[in-house]
């Protein structure tokens, strides 16, 4: 089992995680000379994040073989080689990996270890430094999404969008309602269907659906986004016409 210390990098307010027999390893950006150590900046792009994402990351690193991390590498290189929303820096500092630890400027001893955190967070966590900034590497099974009240709110909102959106469209001055600004009036409509909504439902194949299944979730204010995003003149009056 790894002897774990909590260590404030001092040049940020990031906190790392590392060996306690390799506290005296440098910390530094991956943009320069790189050693073996999990930041918070590489696992979620933030200075707070989880430290179950920590965790799960870690345990990847330790069940990791130096084989299975170059195989990681080079299938992310390959998968993320024309794929303009993946960062240049952390693209060129895989390539330098793969190429062994001369190129990627490590010592021979963080250089295992580097590879694989690099790997560990890209594969189990996500590439995107965007998307680690706002998730968690795991997912909870048991939280609802495609709810009732998710469902009704989303429709509403979906019509009440595209009414005022089509009605202004040949009026000046132009009012629009985007999906974004549905999203800011949604939170506080699922807050009140979790208070005043009953609890009623029936279970079907031993899930039960509820009108009220509980406290309102991200899952379900997400989800939103499918009915919401026809109020987007492009398609919207296909959903009116559907509906």
């Amino acid at each position: 089992m790894v002897d774990e210390k909590k260590l404030e990098d001092p040049s940020s307010s990031n906190y790392i995680y590392i060996d306690a027999d390799e506290k005296n390893r440098e910390s530094s950006s991956l943009g320069g000379k790189h050693t073996a150590i999990v930041t918070t900046q590489q696992i979620s792009g933030k200075s707070t994040t989880n430290p179950d994402d920590f965790e799960l990351v870690k345990d990847k690193i330790e069940s990791m073989t130096l084989e299975d991390a170059k195989e990681i590498i080079s299938e992310l290189l390959e998968f993320h080689k024309h794929d303009i929303n993946f960062q240049d820096t952390t693209y060129k500092r895989m390539e330098l990996l793969l190429k062994g630890h001369e190129a990627s400027g490590c010592s021979p001893e963080d250089y295992e270890y580097e590879i694989k955190s690099e790997a560990a967070v890209c594969k189990y966590f996500s590439p995107y430094p965007e998307v680690r900034a706002v998730t968690e590497p795991f997912d909870d099974p048991t939280t609802p999404v495609e709810t009732f009240r998710a469902h009704i709110l989303g429709y509403i909102w979906a019509v009440i969008g595209q009414f005022i959106n089509s009605f202004f469209a040949s009026r000046f001055p132009t009012i629009t309602i985007t999906s974004p600004v549905c999203q800011l009036f949604l939170y506080p409509c699922g807050k009140l269907c979790e208070k005043v909504l009953p609890d009623w439902g029936f279970t079907f194949r031993g899930t039960r659906h509820s009108l009220n299944p509980g406290p309102w979730n991200y899952k379900e204010q997400i989800w939103f986004q499918n009915p919401v995003d026809s109020i987007n003149p492009t398609y919207g009056f296909g959903f009116c016409w559907f509906a």
